[in-house]
């Protein structure tokens, strides 16, 4: 059984790399010329299936209102320290100028 202070170092570490994530995937987007807000929908996967309810309560910290469809998975494999992983899917609003998008 796991005790609690471990519970709570392992439910901030998850929380710190889907922070970082989505950070990451922030930017991008915004180097695109998207946002967060324009996220139609997620891939979560986790190395393990109790943290399903923490990363549901972070996701509604990051899509307060309208969030993206997302689905979940489990890790299949061990990777050291990799708590989660996400793959996001946005639209643009790129125009086309003769053929360069701009």
């Amino acid at each position: 059984m796991m005790n609690t202070h471990h519970r709570g170092h392992l439910a901030a570490k998850l929380c710190g790399q889907g922070l970082t994530l989505t950070l990451n995937i922030q930017a991008i987007l915004e180097e695109a010329g998207s946002s967060l807000d324009d996220i139609v929908t997620a891939t979560i996967v986790l190395a393990d299936e109790d943290d399903f309810a923490g990363m549901n309560e972070e996701w509604g910290k990051w899509f307060p209102s309208n969030p993206p469809a997302r689905q979940g998975a489990k890790l299949p494999a061990r990777i050291p320290g990799l708590k989660i992983s996400i793959a996001a899917i946005a639209e643009t609003s790129h125009r086309v100028a003769g053929d360069q998008l701009v």
